[in-house]
């Protein structure tokens, strides 16, 4: 696998980054407007062991990257590549004034080489705008033009403000103050996971990550990665992960509450504390997850985050045959 794919037509070059290469991967990711740190060599080298074989593949023109995808193979019935492969969304990371013809030169390029190494279909999810310094979706429109269908579309619903949230949301807040909940963030990740993954048992839901996950992820990324809790007499009754994926958008990637509390709506005072301590840090936005599953959407869960006074952005899901 990864045999280095030249095309010539288009004056572009793919090559593989690989081990003692990594740290020109990172500088490159980190330089683009849609970076997240799911697309850093070490979130990528830390979860290889989900696929076959690991791939960083970057695309350079006049001896200059301009472009990147990680992505994984996996052999299910034939190999697929999938970017992400243990991520929310991954896909491209490319350089701020990328012109359509290289974006177009890139596709085919990806293309060619996922068929040079037998490829039979590619799963691309892109990151969302609200993670991006640009409003870019060339890289949508490439691919939709080069043969890829979009499969699939999740409604992420984010926060772009604090004060848009509703007389009902304001009250409940006021109601949780009054009970003496208390919002705090929280020292212990190990404490926090056992709470949400306990919840989500109760629930028949399973956790997406381990305890020992997260804890190497938070060493690996300092700062980046908070959890928050509301407390009733020195309890937690609610608590929430937040990866701070880059220095825009900030996911709230894991949260539950204690359903014997909630007469006095301690996810709401949680949402909204925690929604106001990342715009008083400097970020936009703060993405509250999907409220869709499989491209479905589950009504009650979005009535609960439009509360808020969310606005809906779509993850992209693209698939390609390689023939």
């Amino acid at each position: 696998m990864g045999k280095p794919v030249q095309i010539n037509s288009d004056n572009l070059v793919i090559e593989l980054i690989k081990g003692e290469r990594n740290g020109i991967w990172d500088r490159f990711v980190k330089s683009c407007p849609n970076f997240t740190f799911y697309q850093s060599s070490d979130f990528l080298d830390y979860y290889s062991f989900k696929v076959d074989s690991l791939h960083k593949i970057v695309f350079k023109k006049k001896n200059k990257i301009i472009a990147s995808i990680p992505g994984g193979i996996i052999n299910k019935g034939g190999l697929k590549f999938y970017s992400p492969f243990s991520a929310s969304f991954g896909g491209f990371c490319y350089i701020e004034g990328s012109k359509l013809e290289d974006v177009f030169a890139m596709i085919r390029g990806l293309n060619d080489y996922l068929k040079l190494n037998n490829i039979a279909e590619a799963i691309i999810r892109q990151t969302p705008l609200i993670y991006s310094k640009r409003l870019d979706e060339y890289i949508d429109f490439a691919l939709l033009c080069n043969g890829y269908a979009l499969d699939r579309t999740e409604l992420t619903l984010y926060m772009d403000a604090i004060n848009c949230v509703t007389a009902k949301v304001k009250q409940n807040i006021r109601k949780a103050e009054r009970s003496g909940l208390v919002f705090s963030e929280e020292d212990s990740i190990e404490e926090v996971y056992k709470f949400i993954s306990f919840h989500k048992k109760k629930k028949n839901i399973t956790f997406s990550v381990t305890s020992e996950d997260l804890i190497y992820l938070k060493n690996l990324f300092p700062g980046h990665i908070k959890t928050f809790s509301v407390s009733y007499k020195n309890k937690i009754i609610a608590a929430i992960i937040t990866y701070f994926l880059n220095d825009i958008c900030v996911l709230g990637f894991n949260w539950e509450q204690d359903e014997q509390y909630q007469e006095y709506r301690p996810t709401d005072l949680m949402i909204y504390k925690t929604a106001n301590w990342i715009f008083n840090s400097g970020y936009r936005f703060f993405d509250l997850g999907t409220v869709t599953l499989e491209g479905k959407p589950n009504l009650g869960l979005s009535r609960f985050k439009e509360n808020f006074g969310t606005n809906g952005v779509i993850r992209k899901t693209f698939v390609k045959k390689i023939k």
